[in-house]
Formats: C-alpha cells, sequence, structure tokens
C-alpha cells in the first residue's frame, strides 16, 4: 500500500457520515476530537423539548421578566424571576350555567327569596301611600345593589314626605336589616352548595353560622352602597344628567359587586374586603364590565318595560304580578350565583397578587449599584 493510498484512507475515516447525516469525529491520540469539532463541555444544553436551554422555546413564557444578583468577574450573575400571572375568571356563559343550575337547586334559596320578597313588599307598602305592586317595582325589590338602593333610596324621599324624618330613617333602617339579611344568607347557601356535598341539615348549619359571623360587615357595605346611590347620582347628575346617573351604577357595581361576596366567602373585614373587590374587578379582560353592563340593561329593560303608572299601580300584587316578581328574583339569584362562582375561581390568584411586593423601577434598582 502506498503513501497517498494511506492518506486517503486516515482523511476518510476521520470523519464518517452516518444514516441521518450527522457525522461523528474520531478521536486523535491527544483525546481531543479530530477534524476541529466541539468538546462535549463545550456543546450547547438543550432543554426538555430538545431546543437550546437559554432559548425562548425552552422558557415556554412570553412573561416579562426582572433579573437580580450581584456581579461577578465574568458578568453579572442573573436570576430569572417571572411575576405572578394574573387569574382567569370563568367564561361568561358557564359561569351563568353554573349561578342558574345553584339557584335552581336549592329549596333554601328559594324559599328564602320568596319569604323576603314578601317581607320587602309589606315594608315598602306599610304607609299606605308608596305602592309597590306593579310589576317593575316588584322586579326590583331582589336586585343586586346598587340597583335595590336606588329603589331604597326612592323610597325614602317619597315616605319623607308622608312621615316625619324619623319615622322614614327607621323604614330605611329596617330596609338595610333586610337587605342584609337576604344578601349574607344567600351568598352564604351559594358557597356551601359549591362546597363539597353534605347533609342539608349541615349545609344549612354551616351556611347561618358564616351569615351570622358575616352579618355586620355586609350591613356596613349595604349602607355604603346606600350612600353611594344618594350622593354619587347627584352630583355626576347635575354635571351629566341622566346619563351620570347610569355611569354611576356601572361604576358602582363594577367595583363594589365582589365586596358582600369577599366578606361572606372570606370574613373579612369592611377595608380589606372592598380592597380586595376592586382588585378582582381589575382582572385583565374585558369580561367583568361586559357582565356588569349586561345584567344591568337586562334589569333595567325588565324593570322599566312592566312599570306602570302610579294611578294605575294597585295596593296588593296579582297573581300575574307574583310570578312575574319570582322569574326576575330567580334572575338576580343566578347572576349573584354567578358572581360567587368566578371570586371562588380567581380567589387565590387575587389574594396571591395582593400579596405580592410591587417592583421597584429600573432607577430605583439601579441606584444601589452607583455607590462605591
Amino acid at each position: 500500500m502506498t503513501k497517498g493510498k494511506r492518506k486517503r484512507r486516515t482523511g476518510d475515516g476521520s470523519s464518517r457520515a452516518g444514516p441521518t447525516g450527522v457525522t461523528s469525529a474520531k478521536p486523535g491520540a491527544s483525546g481531543k476530537p479530530a477534524g476541529g469539532a466541539p468538546s462535549s463541555s463545550s456543546a450547547p444544553r438543550t432543554g426538555p423539548a430538545g431546543s437550546p436551554a437559554g432559548s425562548g422555546a425552552a422558557r415556554g413564557t412570553a412573561l416579562p421578566r426582572r433579573t437580580t444578583g450581584k456581579g461577578s468577574a465574568n458578568g453579572p450573575r442573573q436570576r430569572t424571576v417571572l411575576p405572578e400571572p394574573a387569574p382567569t375568571p370563568p367564561r361568561f356563559l358557564v359561569s351563568l350555567a353554573r349561578g342558574a343550575t345553584v339557584a335552581g337547586s336549592s329549596p333554601a334559596l328559594l324559599v328564602l327569596a320568596f319569604v323576603m320578597l314578601l317581607l320587602l313588599w309589606l315594608t315598602y307598602s306599610v304607609s299606605g301611600v308608596v305602592r309597590v305592586a306593579s310589576p317593575g317595582v316588584m322586579a326590583q325589590l331582589e336586585a343586586l345593589a346598587p340597583l335595590h338602593s336606588l329603589l331604597d333610596v326612592q323610597f325614602y324621599i317619597v315616605a319623607n314626605r308622608v312621615f316625619t324624618s324619623l319615622v322614614s330613617l327607621a323604614l330605611v333602617v329596617l330596609l338595610l336589616f333586610l337587605r342584609t339579611t337576604l344578601t349574607t344568607l344567600s351568598i352564604a347557601l351559594i358557597v356551601e352548595r359549591f362546597a363539597e356535598p353534605r347533609p342539608w341539615r349541615e349545609e344549612l348549619r354551616a351556611a347561618f353560622a358564616r351569615a351570622l359571623a358575616t352579618f355586620r360587615t355586609v350591613l356596613a357595605i349595604e349602607a355604603m352602597f346606600l350612600m353611594l346611590v344618594f350622593l354619587v347620582p347627584t352630583v355626576l347628575g347635575a354635571i351629566l344628567g341622566q346619563l351620570g346617573a347610569i355611569l354611576a351604577l356601572i361604576a358602582g357595581m363594577f367595583f363594589l359587586v365582589y365586596a358582600p361576596v369577599v366578606a361572606v366567602t372570606e370574613g373579612l373585614g369592611l377595608a380589606a374586603s372592598v380592597r380586595t373587590a376592586i382588585r378582582a374587578a381589575r382582572l385583565p379582560g374585558p369580561w367583568h364590565l361586559l357582565f356588569v353592563f349586561g345584567y344591568l340593561s337586562l334589569a333595567i329593560f325588565l324593570i322599566t318595560a312592566s312599570s306602570t303608572s302610579a294611578a294605575a299601580a294597585t295596593a296588593t300584587p296579582s297573581l300575574l304580578v307574583w310570578a312575574y316578581a319570582m322569574f326576575t328574583t330567580f334572575l338576580h339569584l343566578g347572576v349573584l350565583a354567578a358572581f360567587v362562582y368566578r371570586w371562588l375561581a380567581v380567589r387565590t390568584g387575587v389574594f396571591a397578587l395582593m400579596s405580592t411586593p410591587k417592583v421597584k423601577s429600573t432607577k430605583e434598582r439601579r441606584l444601589p449599584m452607583l455607590r462605591p
């Protein structure tokens, strides 16, 4: 065998092509790969999906990052800190379906709604002048706040013309206690309904205990709704007219609709419940605003479409009016249960976001590094 053939064989054996077309190099005498191939220690590491460990495919996220750590001789040592992802509430139709299912499958909730509807009607009718037997008013008696608060303010204004201020105030306080009882017991029954299945006696006992423990907080929230409805629409109405009153209703329900739900579910105080409700309302996405606006639009339509004049209103509702009032009350209960369901779905993420400390600005983070 000549020298030329030996050289050609040596050159051919230094780099053999495999079946997949990836070349494999034979190590030389010094133990290093021949042909200039990089060693295994300098080869790029791969992530679980086979992509390089430093690539975006291995990280699998597009969330903003901030880096922390002290500098070193080779450069700053970086540690990726990902912020807490914002929780996503359930879909609009899913929430309504779950709420309607809970409202229709709880006999205690339906009985409570009918009894409280009767008591509210009796309280409104005690004056003998304020006639609330029209279908529109009966449909608004058990609406969610601040819609029922608007009706209570109108009742106080009308009753103040008939009775003294002290009697009118006493009637409003009685309404507040009835509203608080209805709201607290309804939310407590809904929460226990969403919990683990258990005998109905234990479920009722737990709901009553939860309602009793949070009664004062919900009473303060109902009083706050009453004051907001009394003051804010007056100020905005003087500036924007009827549009200002509508915007006040939307804003009040948008930011505070979760307040009684948080108070009953979590057992928090007034300030903490309001702060948590506002944070839950500010979660990313337009669905909460659409939910609130859709409910207000439907409720106002049902109230105004069936309203009658004061002269045509009777003192005692007919069977048809009672049936209409129970139908609208079921809709209000379904929407309330939907809000409870949405809160239970995002409560862990909301509390995580509220407990996460705020990240300082870039300028504030760099100032300590400039010090000697």
